[in-house]
């Protein structure tokens, strides 16, 4: 039998500032794929990020992040390497049959 796919949950994207950057969280696994749902993050400072250049973490499954607990299944701590100012972020779900989910882009300062 044959089970049709479908895209991943769109990630719930949130930041929280930590010492020396944001810890960027979010939730959207895959109901089928579970912790093996792929993640992508981009971030870019003072625009929006390109997902084929801006990337600070390629796919690699939701079991490989930190736990965005108690709200948010996954976390990720980043550092901007660009200085003060306005950062756009993003993050992209990627389930094993290849369909791709993204989050709205969200903004921070740092």
């Amino acid at each position: 039998m044959v089970v049709a796919d479908s895209v991943p949950p769109t990630p719930v994207v949130t930041s929280d500032a930590i010492t020396g950057g944001r810890k960027i969280s979010w939730s959207g696994k895959d109901a089928r794929d579970g912790n093996g749902t792929l993640y992508k993050i981009i971030v870019k400072k003072g625009a929006n990020p390109d997902e084929s250049v801006d990337i600070i973490s390629d796919f690699k499954p939701g079991s490989q992040y930190a736990s965005g607990a108690p709200a948010f299944d996954f976390s990720y701590n980043y550092t901007p390497t660009g200085g003060t100012g306005i950062y756009y972020y993003q993050v992209l779900s990627k389930d094993a049959r290849g369909s791709i989910a993204r989050s709205g882009i969200s903004v921070f300062s740092y």
